[in-house]
């Protein structure tokens, strides 16, 4: 029923906020994409994968700015 579609969108979107507030994105992806399927018509979820995607994205490039700047100061002690 359309009672239960909402119930179980409201607890899925539930979950999936949790997880974002806890910086999980990958999960918290993957529940906005299962409230999705339950209400294709709310665009909440797609709002918040896009932030969390971007989060990822975000994050893999700091990690990869990280590893170069380490990898600059080690290369540097050699020539000093």
């Amino acid at each position: 029923s359309d009672a239960q579609k909402e119930q179980a969108y409201i607890a899925m979107v539930g979950k999936a906020d949790a997880e974002f507030n806890n910086n999980n994105w990958s999960q918290a992806i993957d529940y906005y994409q299962k409230a999705k399927v339950l209400k294709n018509d709310e665009t909440y979820p797609d709002d918040k994968i896009a932030i969390a995607t971007s989060n990822i994205q975000n994050e893999l490039g700091a990690e990869v700015e990280g590893k170069y700047q380490a990898n600059i100061e080690k290369a540097n002690t050699f020539f000093n």
